[in-house]
Parts: structure tokens; sequence; C-alpha cells
């Protein structure tokens, strides 16, 4: 595995000889959800949270409550010093490529050296695919778990990044609002396969204009955009209606950014790093969102004493 420095050596070396000749460096003029703490898009305001960036202190507290609550778990899925504290990463399989990555980063630095890292996502399915409670989808990933030498009581943290497919040709707001009964279900369905799950963590889509691979257009902008506005409103939507079959959820690290045109903190998304056909990242693009993700949870104040 590679060391930190080593990576962002590659990440740096890498960018000239990735990019697609049939891509154009681009931007949409959308500003990023978390741009618009102080505005508003279309007449509804922005920023992660109903008012503004900064976590509401009530859902704060919610949330290192249920922080409080990760412990080892052995094979029975008690608590035991000596068992483990599971991560599993669900969605697309953008999502996968991206955590390996990250799990890398982690080992390197040694890191959340106290947790047991599952990759559940997979290729070309999206949250309708894990709304069945009982479905293919869900088998696989309990497949997976086992195949870590885990149980699913052992996972209590899950990074999603998804979005659902089927509605990318309804307009804005209701492509957004109406995911969020979907996110709900998927989130449901995770506590009930994974019991001991302590919080989840909810990211949007990474930047898709650059998407061109034939019969996959409606997974360009701006759904991918609109899947910042869906992941919103569905942790407000958990802030004004939370439910017990739901775990504690809070955002994760925020994807999307304007193309190469980028968001306030300098982050962009060029051709380089989104890869031929667009939908798939390049090996500088998985490292480059890996580091997001880094940086995201080793700031998370849910994660302070794991590492």
């Amino acid at each position: 595995m590679r060391t930190l420095i080593a990576a962002l050596f590659s990440l740096s070396a890498f960018s000239c000889k990735s990019r697609d000749k049939a891509c154009t460096d681009h931007a949409t003029g959308l500003i990023p959800v978390y741009d618009l703490a102080d505005s508003s898009f279309e007449g509804f305001s922005g920023g992660l949270y109903p008012w503004g960036n900064e976590i509401p202190d009530f859902w704060l507290q919610k949330g290192l409550e249920a922080s409080g609550d990760l412990i080892p778990r052995g094979v029975s899925g008690s608590a035991d010093t000596t068992g483990k504290i599971g991560f599993l990463t669900l969605g697309y399989s953008t999502a996968a490529m991206t955590a390996r990555v990250f799990y890398d980063l982690c080992a390197d630095s040694s890191v959340f050296t106290d947790l047991s890292f599952v990759t559940g996502a997979q290729a070309g399915l999206d949250l309708s695919a894990m709304t069945d409670r009982t479905g293919p989808y869900w088998d696989s990933v309990q497949a997976r778990i086992q195949e870590a030498g885990m149980i699913p009581e052992q996972i209590q943290l899950v990074w999603l990044s998804s979005a659902c497919q089927e509605l990318y040709d309804r307009p804005f707001p209701v492509q957004a609002t109406d995911q969020i009964p979907i996110y709900r279900q998927v989130l449901a369905n995770i506590r009930y396969h994974f019991p001991q799950t302590c919080i989840v963590f909810l990211s949007d889509r990474a930047f898709a204009g650059y998407i061109s691979e034939k019969g996959a257009e409606k997974l360009g902008e701006p759904s991918a955009y609109y899947t910042s506005w869906a992941v919103k409103w569905t942790i407000e939507d958990l802030m004004m209606f939370p439910s017990d079959s739901i775990p504690y959820t809070d955002w994760g690290p925020a994807l999307w950014t304007d193309g190469i045109r980028g968001n306030a903190e300098g982050y962009t998304w060029s051709c380089a790093e989104a890869g031929k056909g667009g939908i798939h990242p390049t090996a500088e693009g998985r490292l480059k969102e890996a580091m997001l993700l880094y940086r995201f949870f080793t700031s998370s104040p849910y994660l302070q004493q794991l590492h």
C-alpha cells in the first residue's frame, strides 16, 4: 500500500496521462448546496442544514449520543474488547472504488485502526435496488460481510452514496423530494439488516457533467446536482420526523462540485478525474475523492474517539 505522501505524488504525476481526449473540462454554473448557505436555488434555501452549514445543536447532540454506542462487538454481537466495529460502504460501484482507496489511506496513516472495513456497494445498482428488504442486493452485502469474517451485528457505521435513477427524468424539485421516502426505506433496511448501526453518513454524487457513455445520459447533469438536494432534504425530513426504525443519519462528505469551476473551497472535478465515459473515476479521481473522505471522517465529531 502507498503512503499518503506517495499517494499525493501519484495524484499530481498521473494527471497528464489519464485525460480522456474526447472530454473537455467544463462546469454547469450550478452552485453547490454547501456554498448556498446564505442563498437559494429556485427559491429553496441552500446549506447542508435548514439554517446553513452548521449542524444544529440538537442534531449534533443526537449524533454524539449515537457515537457513544460504538463499541467492539464479538461474533455473538455482544460487547467484546477483542471484537470489531464494522464500517460498511453502500451505494454505486463508484462508492466502492473510492472507498477501497480510502481504506488504504487509513491503513497507511494508521488511523481508524479499530474499524473493520467492508465494501457492500455494487455496480449498476442504485437506491431502487436497495428498497426490497429481502432482495438480492442485501444478499450480496451479507455475503461480503461473511467473507470479511464478520457478522451483521458488528456493522455499526455506514457510508452511503447513491441515488434513484428511475426519477432522473423528473424536474426539480420533484426529482429530489421524491427520493426522500426511498432514502428513508433504504435507511430502515439498513437498521433491519444491521441492528447495531449507530450512524449512517449520507453523501450525494460526484459531478456528472462528463458522462458521455451511450445509454447513460440520464445519469448526467443536472441529476447529480439534484441528488445533493435529495440528501439535504432527507436529513431535514429525519430531523422533523425521526423514526426508531432508522439509524441516526447525517451528511457524509459532500461530493458534488461544479466541474472545473469547483466550489468555494477550491475542490474541482476534471476530465482527468472523471475518466472515459464520465461514469467511473480514474485512479486520480478515486484518490482525490478518497482524500475528501479521509479529511471528512478524520474530522467528524462523531468519530474522534476512534483515532
